[in-house]
């Protein structure tokens, strides 16, 4: 299964647009996370309230996650997830479709998710409003939504339901009606077959009659058309030719980029009967031409992608490219130690300016898929290039679970893309899955390379949780790896990114509760928050939030996607700042230049969410003092971002914030038993590569309740200097309960946090 993916990582094109970023891809069982954060990705402010403290400071509250779906009129859904109201990825479910999908940005900023069976009849018969994700949620066409379609047939036809069409109304050559989610597959199929149809007939797919005599399909919601976009450069045209492996003209898209200003063109063309015409602007270009051979039953048979590398749009007449499909020779494969099966690849293409702007696409192909070859080109002239293959394969179903997750880079396009590993060019990594006992789902598990060109992503599928894998690692191309658990209950949890030392073993957790809000401890460039409690005095700016929930592994952040509420509250000296429902934090301007005390107060409530038993509320108090005293010693790396919204200025200090990471003694359902129970509890504050207030931590106290929180039962606390073991009983009365957990610290600082978790872990119904 392949995935095209377009990205717009710089503002506008030729035309007017506005930056952004999308991430698409195929899910499994409706859960799986598909794509990872951009290096840039940030949460921005959704709400503002003005502060009544005495001193002139404004504050901005920080929204709570949130993700909305639409179901495309081939019944694929998508689901965009966001965090304060900007998109950050898309992620596609479960489908009867093709699972292979082309998703790009345009200028106009709308994200368009077409599958691969509707690309031969994108601009023909089928409007791409119809895959215009953006569109549909602003017409309030989510999940379930039916999907209002306008027709209209060529001269003679008598107007007939197309495959999953509802016609409602019947005119001459005209008729209007609906698609449901339940009957996009039937409409999917009914393309495939037309393609089909087309191959047989030895026509290009897409030519022939589609269902009868159908000339066009639109989305009849008003308000769906992307704006008009104003050129705002001289423009003259360039023509790409292309043909295919007969040499015969052939449809085809391309990918073309300004490697001149990648602001002045970075856009996907369309290329029909062997023509693409597009006004640009004049100077030096590089263009990726994607062509996708199909069988009789409309499935893609193989993938080939041209490049030229380098060519210049003349300021005069038209600039003519033809572009070959036969000089796609060079087929990719891997190799590796133990037997793995490919269940995902992505080839990244991307291009540097000669202002140093990246853009770019990758190309995924999710399971063994049809066989890629790409061209051989040199490095580029302009700017720089960047390819990079990322395979991804799993070892047998049978026995320990491994595999191998492996990229390999270059700055031109090789002759010879056969790739093999060794074992002492790898990295191992025990990777172990937690998972909530009420939940019978399955979780996915997302690993992709990062490097300062550019970022990589993966699916790796279905995860089993509980359960444990071995990963292997190479880390030949000087590559950090992001790396995600998207948990059965809901719950993504990022790891910052590292980089893995060839030769070395590691050892990480994913969903080991308690799991309850944090700041953590970071030991690489987070993935996907900035800095959760930093402050820029030159600014006059302080940033403060949580991350929605933590686990056993201090660098680890989580959001949720579904369900659920959070309330935030920011005291200054005593004095509510922001008291506002459904957000994790906020910024504040114009902060006292003085020493000024102040108190968050968040509280979470997942009761009631799907699959989802253990750690169902939080309430987090805590207080610290801040004093504008950046040393080099709370200074935040220059690789970690401030804030979300980019209002700091260097330096940028990070604040003595407590922060608390456990490890309870239980299995992989998070269940411990009657008897003995402990919690190893590290008390630290927050802190990126060391850095951070080394405040001495002065107390730690760990309470319990097995009535709801009516009473507590005190823990015997051993260690000092921030690390403590609490041991308590759980009574033979509480089997099969989950028991509430509170914990508190304190600082020489005059730092303290409460933090109380409801339902924190499960004692197991049986003793043995």
């Amino acid at each position: 299964m392949v995935v095209h993916r377009g990205y717009q990582e710089q503002p506008g094109n030729a035309l007017t647009g506005r930056s952004g970023r999308v991430v698409a891809g195929l899910a499994a069982a409706g859960l799986a996370l598909v794509g990872g954060p951009s290096a840039a990705a940030a949460a921005t402010s959704t709400s503002t309230s003005t502060s009544t403290a005495t001193s002139t400071a404004t504050s901005t509250a920080l929204a709570a996650s949130t993700a909305k779906s639409v179901t495309l009129a081939t019944g694929d859904r998508v689901t965009i997830a966001d965090v304060g109201g900007k998109p950050t990825y898309a992620v596609v479910g479960a489908s009867a479709g093709s699972g292979l999908f082309d998703s790009y940005q345009t200028a106009s900023g709308d994200h368009f998710v077409v599958p691969a069976e509707a690309v031969p009849y994108l601009g023909r018969q089928l409007d791409a409003g119809l895959f215009d994700v953006t569109a549909l949620l602003r017409n309030g066409l989510g999940t379930g939504a039916r999907i209002p379609v306008s027709l209209t047939f060529t001269a003679g036809t008598t107007p007939a339901a197309p495959p999953g069409v509802t016609l409602t109304s019947v005119g001459t050559s005209s008729a209007s009606g609906y698609l449901t989610p339940g009957s996009g597959a039937a409409f999917a199929a009914g393309l495939r077959a037309a393609i089909g149809a087309d191959v047989r007939a030895g026509r290009q797919p897409g030519t022939g009659a589609l269902f009868g005599g159908v000339a066009s399909i639109s989305l009849s919601a008003a308000g769906v058309a992307a704006p008009v976009a104003q050129p705002q450069y001289a423009l003259r045209i360039l023509q790409l030719n292309t043909v295919d492996l007969t040499g015969a003209p052939v449809d085809a898209f391309a990918i073309l980029l300004n490697t001149d200003s990648i602001s002045k063109q970075n856009a996907e063309v369309p290329i029909s009967g062997g023509i693409g015409r597009v006004a640009v602007p004049s100077g030096n270009y590089s263009a990726l031409v994607d062509f996708a051979d199909f069988d009789t039953a409309g499935n893609v048979t193989d993938e080939r992608l041209v490049t030229l590398m380098d060519f210049a749009v003349a300021d005069t007449g038209t600039t003519t490219m033809t572009v070959d499909e036969r000089t796609a020779t060079v087929p990719i494969s891997v190799s590796t130690p133990r037997p793995a099966v490919q269940d995902s690849m992505d080839l990244g293409w991307w291009r540097k300016d000669a202002s140093g702007n990246v853009g770019g696409t990758d190309f995924l192909e999710f399971g063994s898929g049809p066989p890629m070859y790409t061209n051989t080109q040199p490095a580029a002239t302009t700017g720089a290039f960047r390819y990079r293959v990322q395979w991804d394969g799993a070892g047998p179903s049978t026995g320990p679970r491994y595999r191998y997750d492996l990229a390999f880079a270059s700055d031109a396009l090789p002759a010879d893309q056969s790739y093999a590993v060794r074992p002492n060019q790898l990295a191992t990594v025990k990777q172990s899955f937690y998972t909530d006992p009420a939940s019978a789902n399955p979780g996915s598990f997302l690993s992709g390379p990062q490097d300062d060109f550019v970022s990589g992503y993966s699916m790796i599928g279905v995860q089993q949780a509980p359960g444990t894998l071995t990963q292997y690692l190479n880390s030949g191309e000087g590559d950090r790896w992001w790396q995600a658990y998207f948990s059965p209950s809901g719950v993504e949890y990022d790891a910052d990114l590292h980089a893995f030392q060839v030769g070395r073993q590691y050892r990480l957790e994913w969903a080991h509760g308690p799991l309850a809000p944090n700041v953590g401890a970071h030991t690489g460039p987070t993935s996907f928050f900035p800095c959760l409690a930093c402050a820029s005095a030159g600014a006059g700016t302080l940033s403060l939030g949580f991350s929605q929930g933590g686990d056993s592994e201090p660098d680890h952040t989580a959001l949720s996607f579904f369900g659920g509420t959070t309330h935030y509250t920011l005291y200054q000296d005593g004095v509510a700042v922001v008291d506002r429902d459904n957000v994790f934090g906020a910024e504040l301007t114009g902060i006292p230049s003085t020493p000024t005390t102040y108190r968050e107060v968040y509280d979470t409530d997942f009761t009631g969410t799907a699959g989802l038993s253990q750690s169902t509320a939080t309430h987090t108090d805590l207080t610290f003092k801040y004093r504008p005293d950046v040393t080099p010693g709370n200074t935040l790396p220059s690789t970690d971002r401030c804030d979300f919204e980019a209002l700091a200025t260097a330096p940028c200090q990070i604040l003595p914030v407590l922060s608390l990471n456990y490890r309870l003694a239980t299995d992989y359902t998070n269940t411990g038993r009657v008897g003995p129970q402990s919690l190893s509890l590290d008390v630290s504050h927050l802190s990126y590569d060391g850095l951070g207030s080394h405040a001495r931590i002065t107390s730690a106290s760990v309470s319990v309740s097995f009535d709801g929180g009516k009473t507590w039962r005190s823990a015997a606390v051993l260690g000092a200097q921030g690390r403590y073991l609490a041991l308590w009983q759980n009574p033979r009365s509480a089997a099969g309960t989950t028991p509430e957990l509170k914990v508190t610290a304190t600082d020489a600082a005059g730092g303290s946090i409460t933090q109380t978790v409801a339902n924190a872990y499960t004692i197991a119904a049986s003793a043995h």
